[in-house]
């Protein structure tokens, strides 16, 4: 019988490969790659576009962040012969518009935070509907918004969401 012993080099690489893997499939991921889809980030993240993203619980979640969120949404808002009492549960890419405690009004497509106009250089696609009444966020709650307004099913569809639905920070595209 041959005894041999297992390089301590190749035990690491085979160690951290298992802890990467772990962390990948968990929330306890620092860093990961993903892939936008659709159209609703435009012209900031293109369909198909690689991004970085970073867990959230690294980064603090400030106004004009690109997000990465798990939303529960109607199944009948995505397909046109979607039932409407069955959730599908999606991970989207938005960007962070309205933060704690702050309150959020749309207007013919335009913005207010706090009764503020928030200027939006990086809008190119501007809808021109009043989307919500006044929302008032709570101490948890943000609102995310895509950049092509109107294609992106976002907070103007389903209202705030909870930091706790907020998974990671992308930090590069």
């Amino acid at each position: 019988m041959i005894n041999r012993k297992v390089p301590t080099w190749l035990f690491v690489v085979i160690l951290g490969a298992a802890v990467f893997a772990f962390t990948m499939h968990t929330d306890l991921f620092l860093y990961s790659l993903g892939k936008n889809v659709g159209d609703s980030m435009d012209p900031t993240l293109k369909d198909g576009q690689f991004i970085l993203l970073e867990n959230r619980r690294l980064h603090k979640i400030e106004r004009g962040d690109i997000v990465g969120v798990h939303a529960a949404i109607p199944e009948d808002w995505i397909y046109d012969d979607g039932d409407p009492t069955r959730i599908v549960h999606l991970d989207i890419v938005k960007r962070v518009i309205g933060l704690p405690g702050e309150t959020i009004a749309i207007r013919k497509g335009k913005v207010y935070i706090n009764g503020e106009l928030l200027p939006e250089p990086y809008i190119t696609h501007q809808d021109t509907v009043t989307y919500t009444a006044t929302v008032y966020l709570g101490p948890n709650q943000y609102w995310i918004m895509g950049d092509n307004r109107p294609v992106s099913l976002d907070s103007s569809a389903f209202g705030p969401v909870n930091i706790d639905n907020i998974f990671a920070v992308v930090i590069r595209y």
